[in-house]
């Protein structure tokens, strides 16, 4: 297994609010003692295509760039073309543009980039822009014949100097865009279109929230998605839309609802192929690669789900839960100056636990591993270990030279010195979890379901990739 995707795993099992306050002792006794794991070799796993896909749509949403004018496109512009003087000034002999006499405005003018709505030199200047860019969308006609700009000719200004500014004020998204929308969905009394109310009189919203959606990724509804195709930033629709029966919310199931949604921004996601892997993972060569290291994440949250849920505590080591008390006990004083709630109250507002619970939950996690790592006789080796090591220090350098603009001298002193300061028991575990990972991961019995549809992610590569060939 790759190791960059067990680093959320594994940042999952170990974080905690005394995470950066670690203990140096190890769990390195009989954990049988403590802990019975239940068998989890040829634990059969269903992974659903989808949620693969869904995976790879999760990061190409999060590296989604800002939305540019490209053919094909619908968007709206403000043109405005003015008459040009041209003189060369006597004392510094350059040319000299002024502006003169304005010929036309149009403020909220909507056109289709390359349908031939618009000439082809008006094209050229706003292909690429961004919403809410001018420049450099300007240009100037210097004496043309036959000006065309939109559906209109400027025959009358042959031979005229003329000034175009084209604004790109709004634009419409289309399927494979990614927006970010600001929706309420709303319940409907029984057979009809008309809002349900509460015991107040209030509508009854069932869902709330502004977020991002990859349309045409399947990632809401299809009514959902459907509706969203050619909104413009800024418009707020309302539409119908039926749950199917199999949904997983009971509360809309089957059922007719109304959604009132505003379109926040549009953006646009990076193409899925072996340059976005090589790009933003390193240490994966290629698609198929990323869909293998999903699939073993999945398949890993599932086995540890599994196995959390299924094993035995017996007792918790004394040693190891007074010092993550006494860990916690440390920052009480500093966190409640710092975000003016106490740690208790942070505790059961965020995790639902009190004190107690919290350092058990955590204790568990590491239980669990400890205790897998005694049954399969795993132990990082000092290679494993030392190669761990400088792989951290590898990393905080760059990071101290990148965000701290250190010198890379200054950063590889301060990178040793922090990873120094993690501590052996860091650098064990981080080396520990991941091959547990791999060897949990070697022995379950994963059977893939295959999706029953083609996400647009999918698409987009196929055509890129006809197209590249």
């Amino acid at each position: 297994m790759k190791r960059l995707i067990c680093i959320s795993l594994v940042l999952l099992m170990a974080f905690s609010l005394a995470s950066c306050f670690k203990s140096d002792k190890k769990f390195d006794y009989d954990m049988s003692k403590y802990i019975t794991i239940p068998a989890y070799d040829g634990y059969k796993i269903d992974i659903e295509e989808s949620a693969i896909q869904a995976g790879i749509d999760s990061y190409l949403m999060e590296y989604a760039t800002a939305y540019t004018v490209q053919r094909g496109d619908k968007i709206c512009i403000e043109l405005t073309v003015n008459k040009v003087d041209f003189f060369v000034d006597e004392q510094t002999g350059t040319t000299v543009n002024k502006e003169g006499e304005q010929i036309v405005k149009e403020d909220n003018l909507w056109i289709t980039v390359g349908d031939g709505s618009i000439s082809k030199k008006a094209e050229s200047a706003i292909i690429g822009a961004k919403i809410g860019d001018v420049a450099p969308n300007e240009y100037v006609l210097r004496g043309e014949k036959n000006y065309r700009l939109t559906d209109f000719y400027l025959d009358e200004y042959n031979n005229t100097d003329l000034k175009v500014v084209i604004k790109v004020k709004n634009m419409a998204c289309r399927l494979g865009d990614v927006v970010n929308v600001a929706y309420t969905g709303y319940l409907l009394q029984d057979g009809t279109d008309n809002v349900a109310k509460d015991e107040q009189g209030k509508d009854k919203i069932f869902d709330e929230n502004t977020t991002d959606f990859y349309i045409g990724s399947h990632m809401a509804i299809d009514e959902f998605e459907s509706n969203l195709k050619g909104m413009q930033v800024g418009e707020v629709k309302e539409f119908f839309a039926t749950f199917p029966d199999d949904y997983h919310e009971d509360t809309v199931k089957g059922k007719r609802v109304k959604f009132k949604v505003e379109l926040k921004s549009i953006s646009v996601p990076p193409v899925f192929d072996n340059a976005f892997v090589k790009k933003y993972f390193n240490d994966l060569d290629d698609t198929e690669a990323f869909k293998e290291s999903l699939k073993e994440q999945y398949t890993l949250s599932k086995v540890l789900e599994y196995i959390s849920e299924k094993c035995e505590i017996k007792s918790y080591p004394k040693a190891e839960y007074n010092a993550s008390a006494d860990e916690l006990k440390n920052v009480e004083e500093s966190f409640y100056k710092e975000y003016g709630i106490t740690l208790d109250s942070y505790i059961k507002s965020y995790y639902g636990m009190t004190r107690d619970e919290y350092i058990k939950s955590n204790m568990k996690s590491e239980m669990v591993y400890y205790a897998l790592s005694q049954l399969e006789n795993i132990v990082p080796n000092d290679a494993q270990l030392q190669n761990e090591k400088q792989s951290l220090i590898d990393y905080y350098k760059s990071y101290y030279m990148t965000n701290n603009g250190l010198t890379e001298k200054d950063a590889l002193t301060q990178a040793e010195g922090f990873v120094e300061s993690l501590g052996e028991t860091y650098i064990y575990e981080n080396v520990m979890f991941l091959l547990v990972d791999e060897r949990l991961v070697e022995k379950a019995d994963v059977t893939l379901i295959p999706k029953d549809f083609t996400s647009i992610t999918e698409i987009i590569a196929n055509a890129q990739a006809g197209v590249t060939e």
